[in-house]
């Protein structure tokens, strides 16, 4: 069994996209034994359609019989439409996070308009996964979702799990993401995204390292031969590829959700 736990279902525009069919997803997963899968919406992600995303999800959710669910999005620059969609559509059993983009809104992690949606998971026992990044020259917003930027609301809001998505992607924001996850316990990581650094998951195992893909920008298989192939032992890459999701999501393998 894999639990793919970053994967984004619809089209994103800027992406070659050969396979972004629901029915290709379930098809690879079924091929690569990949049970359950956590999808963060484009609708809302690139389109900025939050409440169209919920129903899609739900519908998804209901096609894949509990086998696909979902994060809602959370933009900082719609504050009070982002939490009302996600307060009128909350289920637990379908949307099990909420997503943030730093870099995707441009405002920096630390910034005070992230407090709403961390207070809220705080108050509500939701995860947060957000995409971070190393500061690129090349690409400049990555800057606003620097690991070190995340920091405030971890001591802020300890008993928030956080879902570290790219494990920070490249060489410093990898180093500072795995110092975060030695120093708090909220803190997990993932490998999803073009993260082809030679022994990358061997430098982030620890007990709360999470696989996840970035399909449909990526193809699943990516990174899960980096972490078939790792030289770590055979509990860390169990607990990787599906024990850690497992328990962080609180997945009832026994009904399919």
């Amino acid at each position: 069994m894999i639990v793919d736990v970053h994967l984004h279902c619809g089209y994103s525009f800027g992406w070659f996209n050969y396979n972004n069919k629901l029915e290709d997803l379930i098809d690879l997963m079924d091929k690569l034994h990949i049970k359950f899968a956590l999808n963060n919406n484009s609708r809302g992600l690139s389109y900025g359609d939050y409440e169209g995303e919920a129903r899609e999800d739900i519908e998804i959710y209901e096609k894949t019989k509990g086998r696909i669910m979902s994060y809602f999005t959370y933009n900082p620059f719609t504050i009070e439409k982002c939490l009302d969609v996600i307060d009128r559509y909350y289920d637990n059993k379908v949307f099990k996070g909420i997503k943030i983009h730093p870099a995707s809104h441009q405002i920096y992690a630390y910034d005070d308009d992230y407090d709403n949606v961390w207070k809220y998971a705080s108050d509500n026992n939701i995860i947060i996964l957000s995409h971070t990044w190393d500061i690129s020259m090349t690409n400049p917003v990555q800057k606003y979702a620097f690991p070190l930027h995340f920091e405030k609301y971890l001591m802020k809001y300890p008993d928030v799990k956080f879902i570290c998505g790219h494990s920070g992607g490249r060489y410093k924001g990898i180093k500072e993401a795995v110092k975060l996850a030695k120093k708090y316990k909220n803190f997990f990581l993932d490998t999803a995204g073009d993260i082809y650094a030679n022994g990358f998951v061997e430098y982030l195992v620890n007990d709360r390292v999470l696989y996840g893909s970035d399909y449909t920008m990526m193809d699943q298989r990516n990174m899960l031969g980096i972490v078939l192939g790792a030289d770590i032992k055979l509990e860390d890459k169990d607990n990787i590829l599906f024990k850690n999701a497992l328990d962080l999501f609180k997945i009832d393998i026994e009904n399919g959700r």
